[in-house]
């Protein structure tokens, strides 16, 4: 028998649970538009923790039916980021359906699997309509359902009835997800319900993703559209994927990009999949997380850096049906060529690719994707710090003023390295004739040197036969 003996001499080592690291805070939160199992419909609702998610919109652990969840895991557990926006689409009144089911044994608790609505459930047993914490308890955990009887008396026959309703994927649409205005309430609903964010939470819209519908290419465009112009200021980018289950060749992405028309200065298009551990993402989920990490831990928020050939956290490239992607650099330089946004495993998985969806169409520097999110947060923060001179006197001061402290900002950019030196304002005669002035309109004219990636770096080896020479001197 062994020893017990609570009488404490000489040194002890207790271990404790690790802490966890505080959440990196993101400026410009991404907005995620998608389904959960639970909680308010077509309302930008800002969330800051995984538990934050968890409570306020449910975890089944079904990333296909309820898309944010994948979203709520890769920024609060593998990136440690907060806040992002969510925008939940389901609706209970027009996403589920009605089930029944019959129970029989009723000495040991019942497993139920599905999404079922626990506010719905009816049990019966005969014609008795059974009270719940009275003759019955249930329990939620994911897709599981657990029913344990309490009062066996009340059980007719030893059977119980289920009257439930459950949500239903097949319901849940593209055009949930686009949304629009209701002409009789004026509720936006979907992607249009990011025009709420600002009115309602004061906080400019980040990236903006749709992971799992924005593989359809109609609703990848319309987040691009609205990408392109939210509150009529504010300029964003869409973060969208290439159906891996219709394009299983890296060498038939760019082509089926083409054919779709998935060309938008505003969006950037991302192929295959990836996968960590038993879990596989959309990388347009990745894509959005690792810009914002860059951004906050690297470059106090402000978007300057490319996220390309930066460590992804995952540990594979795959297919919908799980098939792996094992791309080359040429091959994924490839995909690179046509705008395509993928993951490489060189040196470590990394995201590859610089290029919005505008790539190689047009050259302009601005289809880099650190210049494009660099010049939307130079426009936003202009459109936010210079609001309250709106309706403000035009006057020889005003003009100074904004040329003052435009010009300190950009100086201070440029010293932080996150523009040229040189960056500037001015505000030029031609462009501000007085017919344009006795009409209340002004325009300051900015010269930005946005920084482009260094996407080649060559080093030229040449073999230098004099240096035989120095064996003689």
């Amino acid at each position: 028998m062994p020893l017990e003996n609570n009488y404490l001499h000489g040194i002890q080592i207790v271990e404790t649970t690790t802490m966890l690291q505080p959440m990196t805070q993101v400026s410009d939160p991404p907005i995620i538009i998608g389904t959960a199992s639970k909680g308010s419909t077509n309302i930008p609702t800002v969330i800051t923790s995984f538990r934050d998610f968890v409570e306020t919109f449910g975890y089944t652990g079904d990333w296909d039916l309820f898309t944010l969840e994948e979203a709520a895991y890769c920024f609060f557990t593998l990136y440690n980021l907060s806040p992002i926006i969510v925008i939940n689409i389901a609706d209970a009144t027009r996403h589920t359906k009605q089930s029944t089911k019959e129970l029989s044994g009723t000495s040991a608790p019942f497993s139920i699997t599905g999404p079922i609505l626990l506010d719905t459930l009816v049990v019966k047993s005969g014609s008795k309509t059974l009270v719940l914490n009275d003759d019955y308890a249930v329990e939620q955990e994911g897709l599981t359902t657990t029913l344990t009887v309490l009062k066996q008396s009340n059980i007719t026959g030893d059977a119980i009835q289920l009257t439930y309703k459950e949500w239903d994927a097949t319901k849940f649409t593209n055009a949930d997800i686009i949304g629009g205005v209701n002409v009789s309430t004026g509720k936006k609903t979907g992607i249009e319900a990011v025009e709420d964010c600002y009115p309602l939470h004061g906080l400019i819209p980040g990236t903006l993703l749709a992971p799992k519908f924005s593989e359809n290419p109609e609703v990848a465009l319309v987040l691009a559209s609205k990408a392109r112009n939210i509150n009529g200021v504010f300029k964003s980018i869409a973060v969208s994927d290439i159906d891996t289950s219709t394009v299983i060749k890296f060498s038939d992405v760019n082509s089926y990009k083409n054919s779709h028309s998935l060309i938008n200065e505003h969006l950037v298009l991302c192929w295959p999949k990836v996968g960590l551990g038993d879990n596989v993402f959309y990388l347009s989920t990745h894509f959005a997380a690792l810009a914002a990490y860059v951004d906050a831990t690297k470059n106090d928020g402000i978007p300057f850096e490319s996220n390309s050939n930066k460590i992804l956290r995952i540990d594979r490239a795959v297919l919908a049906d799980g098939t792996q992607v094992a791309l080359s650099k040429v091959e994924a330089n490839i995909l690179n060529g046509g705008g395509i946004v993928t993951a490489l495993n060189f040196v470590g998985w990394r995201l590859w690719g610089n290029s919005m969806s505008t790539h190689p169409a047009n050259s302009d520097p601005m289809g880099f994707t650190a210049c494009r999110r660099m010049g939307n947060w130079i426009a936003n923060q202009l459109a936010t710090n210079f609001f309250s001179e709106i309706d403000t006197p035009i006057s020889k001061q005003k003009v100074e003023f904004v040329l003052d402290n435009v010009g300190c900002w950009l100086n201070g950019l440029s010293a932080r390295g996150a523009i040229l030196p040189g960056s500037r304002v001015v505000f030029l005669e031609e462009e501000n004739p007085i017919t344009q002035l006795i009409a209340g309109k002004i325009v300051f004219h900015c010269y930005i040197g946005y920084l482009v990636p260094a996407q080649v770096i060559q080093f030229r080896l040449e073999f230098d036969t004099n240096l035989y020479n120095n064996l003689f001197s």
